[in-house]
């Protein structure tokens, strides 16, 4: 069973405001159940803290929430969090859940090549 996770959840537009208020369910379980849950809403839900909270706690279950592209996924206000060719290794040992469109185009198959044990 896993101990920790990661879970990004932007808030500034129609789009992520909805995915903001359903992933609050997933967060709340999660808590039940898990040792350690990084919940990086709102302006937490940028690069720098979740390259930190990735490192520090190693987790085995990344959710990912937010706009996105082929190669990258966007948290608060289109900051990059994801993009090939930058930081997808980060990604590596956990079981990644991604809620961003076209993220599995690119970024899936790369971040797998560098030890992502799932990208859905």
């Amino acid at each position: 069973m896993p101990q920790a996770a990661v879970i990004t959840r932007p808030f500034y537009d129609p789009t992520t405001s909805y995915l903001h208020r359903w992933n609050l369910e997933v967060v709340n379980y999660a808590k039940t159940r898990l040792k350690s849950v990084a919940d990086l809403q709102h302006k937490k839900a940028n690069r720098k803290d979740l390259e930190s909270y990735i490192k520090k706690l190693k987790p085995e279950v990344i959710i990912l929430n937010g706009h996105g592209s082929k190669d990258s996924i966007l948290g608060q206000d289109e900051d990059v969090l994801i993009k090939v060719g930058e930081n997808e290794y980060i990604l590596k040992n956990s079981i990644v859940f991604s809620l961003s469109c076209s993220s599995a185009k690119v970024l899936g198959p790369a971040s797998i090549k560098k030890g992502a044990k799932a990208y859905i």
